[in-house]
């Protein structure tokens, strides 16, 4: 599926400070994985590029007319990503486009293999129409939430998915933004949603330091 969180590889995630914040994180289009044409990283080795195609078989269209690109960094505790699709086809497409999520907040110690004493408690998962949060609040007290924001809206979110129904027409492209947002100190500012529409899919600054508590974990593009 381009990058792919599964639920049975234990060591994968996205980790910040320490702390595992998203565990499971799957895009699924016409409910099956899309099929990866090729992947790269950007020169500066900032932005991940992954390229699609929408998956073929009994109750799909034919693959080779929808492109999927995924273009993907790392910024101030984020996640962004933009999900580009066009349609090269001559006919007008509908589409079932998911993404999949959850979070198990399990510290760089256990993720190793430590089996710890007892853990935080997970609290309930609060959703709107254009995002998710997931929270955790850890034995010191402290509330780690993972904050998953849309934009556009999707049609549906619940505390593990959200469901997009597209109609892309022949030649039209169209853009999901999705930001990750890892907070471990119960403090989530709003300055921290630089999305790529905002941002233009540029980079972090190079006179500024990259932001190393925040690390994408996955062994393989698969």
């Amino acid at each position: 599926m381009g990058i792919s969180l599964p639920r049975n590889v234990p060591e994968e995630g996205i980790f910040h400070q320490d702390t595992r914040f998203l565990s499971h994180y799957e895009l699924r289009v016409n409910s099956s994985a899309p099929l990866l044409l090729s992947s790269s990283i950007a020169r500066d080795n900032t932005i991940l590029n992954v390229h699609l195609s929408n998956p073929s078989g009994a109750g799909n269209e034919a693959h080779n007319n929808i492109h999927i690109a995924r273009s993907i960094y790392l910024w101030q505790g984020t996640q962004h990503e933009r999900l580009k699709i066009k349609n090269y086809g001559a006919e007008a497409k509908s589409l079932l486009v998911q993404y999949v999520y959850d979070s198990d907040f399990a510290d760089i110690f256990e993720v190793r293999g430590q089996r710890p004493h007892r853990r935080g408690k997970r609290l309930n998962t609060k959703t709107d129409t254009s995002s998710v949060t997931m929270q955790y609040r850890g034995r010191d007290q402290c509330l780690r939430t993972t904050r998953i924001a849309f934009d556009p809206a999707p049609q549906t979110v619940s505390p593990n998915s959200c469901t997009y129904l597209i109609t892309i027409k022949s030649r039209e492209t169209i853009c999901l933004y999705i930001s990750v947002l890892c907070d471990g100190d119960g403090c989530c500012t709003a300055g921290a949603f630089i999305c790529f529409r905002v941002a233009g899919l540029a980079p972090p600054p190079a006179r500024q330091a990259p932001d190393c508590r925040t690390h994408l974990y996955v062994q393989r593009v698969v």
